[in-house]
């Protein structure tokens, strides 16, 4: 064999590898921007609790959708009775959100009786919940910890004594205070 023939078998087999190895880059980069954009484009539902302090002090349940696009909750689990806590008796909070849509930032809220919540002895509050955003199923966990709201410190300042005036002034401080 001549030294051209082996040197132009040489340079195709190489320029073969550098087109496969290039094509493989660039499968792994498309896959990788696909994965990107999924991420920044889907739903992110959460479930956490917070007070307010407007007449009085509230304690709620929030599920909400912090994501870009909207979701459908296919099935929201409790380890815990949330019924007795229940302002209405015989309703389960949360207990009819299968099937439920929420869109990016919806969130959907439940008071409970916080005294006899915080005062039942219960600690962690788990959520199981299961959704469907763009064609995909998530399935996610919460602890909602009772005990970081029960050493959680307010108060209201009262300048007026006219209960009208009073709740403007509370919830106005409550605002206030979720902008810290």
């Amino acid at each position: 064999m001549d030294i051209s023939i082996i040197v132009n078998i040489c340079l195709s087999v190489s320029s073969f590898l550098l087109a496969f190895i290039s094509v493989v880059i660039l499968i792994v980069t498309i896959r990788q921007n696909h994965l990107i954009l999924e991420n920044e484009s889907r739903a992110y539902l959460s479930i956490y609790g917070d007070i307010t302090n407007c007449q009085a002090i509230a304690f709620y349940l929030i599920i909400k959708n912090f994501g870009k696009s909207s979701a459908q909750i296919t099935s929201l689990e409790c380890d815990t009775d949330l019924r007795p806590f229940s302002y209405v008796e015989k309703l389960i909070p949360f207990s009819h959100m299968a099937g439920t849509s929420i869109a990016p930032n919806q969130s959907f809220k439940c008071a409970l009786q916080q005294i006899p919540l915080f005062t039942s002895g219960i600690h962690f509050i788990n959520f199981k919940i299961s959704y469907e955003s763009n064609r995909k199923k998530y399935s996610e966990t919460f602890c909602v910890n009772l005990q970081s709201f029960t050493n959680s410190i307010q108060t209201n300042d009262n300048p007026s004594e006219g209960s009208e005036l009073k709740t403007i002034s509370y919830a106005l401080q409550d605002i206030n205070r979720r902008l810290l």
